[in-house]
């Protein structure tokens, strides 16, 4: 579990048949962060996500636990300088994860993501949503063969546009 407790993002585990763990700090110290989610894989590794200040930005940061062992050291997955917010993530089977975040581009609100192979570090964030389109609300799934689905609210910015759920498909 991954909570916000005064400013930091804290969690607990609790193994199969076990107790809780008492809490531990996953954001480290600094500006105060937000919105976590984890996500557990079938191995029992854990990977958070969260949004935090850095300067005036917000930023999306993550830190991996893998199964028995501790929080690692906070990772930043927007881009240096890059804001973003609303975070999601999925994990497969495997350990595979995915990320998504909203972002202002300066012309609109788009999708940025993520992906992280087991064992290995996180891709450069791309852009997941369509040009000239508006984009919020960003949710993220992963199959147990790795392939990952996002989905959003989009609209164009033409009079008279609609909002419409939009997704995008990245094959393992």
């Amino acid at each position: 579990a991954v909570w916000k407790r005064k400013g930091a993002i804290q969690s607990a585990y609790r193994p199969a048949g076990g107790s809780w763990e008492v809490p531990v700090s996953v954001s480290g110290s600094g500006t105060e962060a937000f919105t976590p989610q984890a996500a557990v894989d079938a191995q029992g590794d854990a990977t958070a996500v969260w949004m935090r200040y850095v300067g005036p930005k917000l930023v999306v940061q993550t830190a991996y636990r893998p199964a028995g062992g501790v929080w690692q050291t906070p990772t930043g997955l927007s881009a240096e300088g890059e804001e973003g917010g609303d975070p999601h993530i999925a994990l497969d089977a495997h350990g595979d994860a995915m990320v998504v975040w909203e972002h202002y581009d300066g012309t609109n609100t788009v999708v940025r993501g993520s992906y992280r192979a087991a064992g290995g570090s996180w891709q450069e964030p791309t852009k997941v949503s369509g040009e000239g389109e508006e984009a919020q609300t960003p949710q993220v799934a992963l199959d147990a063969q790795g392939d990952g689905v996002v989905a959003w609210a989009g609209s164009t910015k033409v009079v008279g546009g609609y909002v419409r759920t939009r997704s995008a498909y990245r094959p393992a």
